[in-house]
């Protein structure tokens, strides 16, 4: 529950910035400040969750590896993991 709403503070101040940066937008110096700024933003929110992703894949794997040996059901986790780093980045950006 923690995760989500730290999840939601970063897309919120990703959204704040680029409107800001929006309402400001008077000029051609503007619009490319906007420009840079709302880049910079999604690129930082994308970064975040792949992070995030390949923190949730290192501890799948050092959870998995303790026997000795990967089985089946460990798979199925790591594909879940997977498909929500997935949805995520594709409800995020």
């Amino acid at each position: 529950m923690n995760e989500m709403r730290t999840d939601g503070i970063v897309v919120g101040a990703s959204a704040m910035i680029q409107t800001i940066c929006g309402i400001a937008q008077t000029s051609e110096v503007f619009q490319l400040l906007q420009l840079i700024i709302g880049s910079v933003s999604g690129a930082i929110t994308l970064i975040y969750f792949l992070a995030k992703g390949i923190i949730a894949i290192v501890k799948w794997y050092n959870k998995a590896k303790k026997d000795g040996k990967i089985d089946n059901e460990e798979l199925d986790e790591l594909g879940d993991i997977v498909d929500d780093i997935k949805e995520n980045i594709n409800d995020n950006n």
